[in-house]
């Protein structure tokens, strides 16, 4: 096996294309946009022989903490491919040489690997550890659209159908846009969003770069609105690829808290999404501790909850399907490593993940 830069669009393009990789974080169009903020980032291809069996986007951070080698959602290897494990193995050695050579502290992994695959001893193997905070969902939930929209809506928990039936007969209204112009009226209600739940906010202008990327190249991204009695009530940031489209991003006002309107806007992202021949809808992130019921979050309440739990049961009430990834992982590459899992996991417990 052997491991050299993939330069051509079209080969990395067909390549995710055929396995249907359950993320966009290694399309080529986030490589650009990585790019596009300034970092520098790599695309290498894993080859058996002549054959592409594995592909891995690699970006060198520059933070305040260190400089760290990141796979974001990778590597990605093709589900046909029998020797996952040696392909693993050599992609994880070359990962240390490669961030040594940049002037890493660490390397960080975020494998896009089923929980279930049992390919974590290959990088015990390697000497990577799991890292003190993830920085891409770990649990997903996603919805498959090879079905029609009645037995969609069939599968969907029966509080989130009342909830689309009720918004359509209030009177909302959802539009969508890839204009660059929307990102204002977008990030109005994110920073509403923010100031409510206290999470750290991404810049106007990563929103706005990365709506550029998108949308310069094949996938492309769109600003969904809900709206009400003339107001901008909830927002989505949707991301579409060959198969898959993407809910990113998301916010909501509480002005009209008995509107819901939040569920309207995903059965719409949902129905453009299949029209689209889009295969699954993937909803991002869940809390790690995924609940079912209703009852379960209410529960729950008595005690310190996930921040993700509120969102988790509004993801889970459309129906579908989780998938669980191995955690991230690290592989120290210097002393100064520690110092950085020291205030990442000081951040972990601050935000009660």
């Amino acid at each position: 096996m052997i491991i050299k830069p993939v330069e051509q669009q079209e080969i990395w393009d067909t390549f995710l294309n055929r396995v249907k990789p359950h993320t966009f974080l290694h399309t080529w169009e986030w490589g650009e946009f990585q790019r596009a903020y300034g970092y520098e980032r790599m695309r290498v291809g894993i080859y058996h022989d002549t054959s592409l069996i594995g592909v891995g986007l690699l970006i060198v951070m520059r933070a305040r903490r260190g400089t760290f080698l990141l796979c974001p959602h990778g590597p990605i290897f093709d589900d046909q491919t029998s020797s996952v494990s040696e392909a693993l193995g050599v992609f994880l050695d070359y990962c240390k040489e490669l961030g040594r050579e940049k002037g890493c502290q660490w390397v960080r992994m975020c494998p896009l690997i089923l929980e279930e695959s049992g390919l974590v001893s290959v990088f015990r193997k390697f000497h990577y550890r799991k890292a003190p905070l993830h920085m891409h969902p770990e649990r997903a939930w996603i919805l498959s659209l090879d079905q029609d929209e009645k037995a969609l809506l069939a599968r969907m928990r029966k509080n989130t159908r009342y909830a689309i039936r009720k918004a359509t007969k209030d009177g909302v209204k959802i539009t969508s846009t890839a204009e660059a112009a929307a990102v204002h009226s977008f990030y109005e209600i994110y920073l509403q969003t923010v100031g409510r739940q206290q999470f750290t906010p991404f810049p106007r202008e990563h929103i706005e770069r990365e709506l550029a990327c998108f949308n310069a190249q094949g996938a492309y991204a769109k600003i969904f609105f809900a709206e009400y009695d003339n107001t901008l009530v909830s927002t989505a940031f949707v991301v579409f690829t060959r198969w898959s489209a993407f809910y990113h991003h998301g916010a909501a006002t509480l002005q009209y808290p008995k509107v819901p309107a939040s569920h309207l806007l995903q059965w719409e992202i949902i129905r453009e999404a299949q029209r689209n021949g889009c295969r699954f809808y993937n909803f991002w992130g869940l809390a790690h501790d995924r609940f079912i019921s209703p009852l379960d979050h209410m529960v729950r309440r008595i005690r310190r909850s996930h921040p993700w739990e509120g969102l988790t049961l509004f993801k889970t009430g459309f129906g579908g399907f989780e998938q669980r990834y191995i955690s991230a992982q690290d592989c120290p590459l210097d002393g100064r490593y520690w110092i950085s899992y020291a205030i990442e996991y000081a951040r972990k417990l601050k935000r009660g993940l």
